[in-house]
């Protein structure tokens, strides 16, 4: 399952289009988690440590636990630390065969989303090249319309 990267436009345009990538994606029948990457990243890095099977977390636990079956939403994702784009570089290179725990091993998509291109981030150093090319396969950016009302 590909991942899906929005760019661009509000957060309640990317919110929508996620949504509408989960409505008409293979795990429509599980559930879409939101996460803001600026406010967050804590409980976010909680939920990756448990999903890549890190000692010490139990992901049962978790509140975003059922993202593993459905969409995990992340936005403002060029907000979060090294550390976390880490984390999820790793969940988002995880094959759904690979072990997990089990039967919840992470079988999801990500949709991660940016007010700004991502491809800047990288170009500053401040955004993870790895993970801009993991999330960036299938790509949907807001146009604002010209003086004339053309894209």
């Amino acid at each position: 399952m590909m991942n899906v990267l929005l760019v661009g436009g509000s957060e309640p345009w990317r919110a929508r289009l996620a949504e509408d990538f989960h409505r008409e994606s293979p795990v429509h029948d599980g559930p879409l988690v939101r996460v803001d990457g600026r406010r967050e990243e804590e409980q976010l890095a909680c939920a990756l440590l448990g999903w890549i099977g890190s000692t010490g977390v139990d992901p049962s636990a978790h509140p975003l636990r059922a993202a593993s079956r459905g969409t995990l939403f992340v936005d403002w994702i060029t907000c979060l630390s090294e550390g976390v784009q880490r984390l999820l570089l790793t969940l988002a290179l995880r094959e759904p065969t690979d072990a997990g725990w089990g039967v919840d091993a992470w079988c999801g998509r990500i949709v991660a989303g940016s007010s700004v291109d991502p491809a800047m981030a990288v170009a500053r150093g401040s955004f993870s090249a790895e993970l801009f090319d993991a999330l960036d396969k299938i790509r949907v950016e807001h146009r604002r319309l010209g003086a004339r009302g053309v894209a």
